[in-house]
């Protein structure tokens, strides 16, 4: 696959697992030299030396100033945050697809920790954690006493160490309390399997490197088992929180044919907050399925670069979205280095093909079917084999 890729100026997003973002880049920038006012200074440092005078305990002053920039960046939104050395070493362990802990992916709400999805097979999933839950205590202490940093280092450490959560679910009179015992994350990529002759699908649990690539090598084992080309497809990307952005593009790419999409056609794209275009994607490659018809199925646990396939293939009219409408998590972050540390800041806004924008929004199903957690046969599933027989 050789998607063309158009980076101006700085970007980009990636994945998003346990609550830490891990951020590819085209390049670090230079920080500009801006001052603020100088009473909105002095409103800084009269905070700053009541409590270096008066706090009951003393206070170091790189404790202080770390606050001060953490808690700029959270007010700014859910996912602009400072990174120690400490959390970049623990994005790397993310990019391996391997980490240890209960496999969530959160974000702050409020006084709580909003789950966007479990990861497949994880510790989390595995107690019965579902998308949309709110995590109000971890081991009996109030999230809402926690900054986000906090409550993420809580709920991680090592294998076979438990953590007892209790959880705000909708639609249950009173807060749930579940213990999930840590483990080694090793999300299981890619499912697959021929649900009839001639009809395929693959499940894809995350946004990891490989994955295009996975996906590419599934639909030709479906093709083979079933001795003829599938005449219809299933692509499951409930759950499935994201990952890496050009992870996302390389799977839209497998069902787009760039020669039947007219002139320039896009995959996704970014704006700053001048409008200006910081990324874009073509697809260049033939449809694997060669127009067979397909069907995606979405939830509210489906976020990123799940919504990035989704909207790409929506838009051109690729396939049909059947389930709920998706998270709505559409934004760039870009690392910037702070000394030892970094700052990981929201920088642009993605859109699908035909401008839609995906933050806070989400992208809505052609054919809403509503989940029954843990229903069994699972009803959007069969809906989509129904409407594609």
């Amino acid at each position: 696959m050789r998607h063309k890729r158009k980076f101006l100026g700085f970007s980009l997003l990636c994945l998003s697992l346990t609550g830490i973002l891990a951020c590819s880049y085209a390049r670090y920038v230079s920080t500009p030299s801006l001052s603020p006012p100088a009473d909105e200074w002095q409103r800084f440092l009269k905070a700053y030396a009541v409590i270096k005078t008066y706090y009951y305990q003393p206070v170091s002053d790189k404790k202080l100033i770390d606050d001060a920039i953490n808690g700029m960046l959270q007010g700014l939104d859910s996912h602009s945050m400072y990174l120690t050395q400490k959390d970049m070493s623990f994005v790397e362990q993310l990019k391996t697809g391997k980490f240890s802990g209960i496999g969530l992916e959160v974000m702050p709400q409020f006084d709580s920790l909003k789950v966007i999805s479990p990861i497949d097979s994880s510790p989390a999933q595995k107690a019965g954690i579902l998308p949309d839950d709110e995590i109000i205590a971890i081991d009996d202490k109030p999230v809402q006493s926690m900054s986000f940093r906090r409550a993420i280092e809580a709920l991680r450490g090592p294998e076979n160490t438990s953590v007892k959560l209790m959880i705000v679910r909708a639609h249950e009179e009173k807060p749930l309390t579940i213990t999930v015992t840590r483990g080694q994350i090793i999300p299981q990529n890619i499912k697959s399997q021929l649900i009839k002759p001639n009809m395929g699908y693959v499940r894809i649990a995350t946004f990891q490197k490989n994955t295009p690539e996975q996906t590419r090598v599934a639909i030709k084992q479906l093709i083979a088992q079933n001795k003829a080309p599938l005449k219809s497809f299933i692509l499951d990307l409930r759950n499935d929180p994201g990952g890496i952005l050009e992870s996302s593009v390389g799977v839209s790419e497998l069902f787009l044919d760039y020669q039947k999409l007219g002139k320039n056609p896009l995959i996704v794209y970014s704006e700053n907050r001048d409008k200006k275009v910081l990324y874009s994607a073509n697809p260049t490659d033939k449809d694997i399925l060669n127009g067979a018809p397909m069907i995606i199925l979405i939830n509210k646990g489906s976020a990123s670069g799940s919504e990035i396939v989704a909207g790409a293939l929506h838009d051109h009219h690729r396939a049909k979205l059947l389930g709920m409408r998706t998270f709505g998590k559409g934004s760039v972050q870009t690392v910037f280095p702070f000394g030892g540390d970094a700052i990981k800041l929201t920088t642009a806004l993605y859109y699908t093909p035909s401008g839609k924008l995906i933050d806070h929004i989400g992208i809505a199903p052609d054919i809403e079917v509503k989940m029954i957690p843990h229903a069994k046969p699972d009803v959007q599933l069969a809906r989509a084999v129904e409407i594609l027989r």
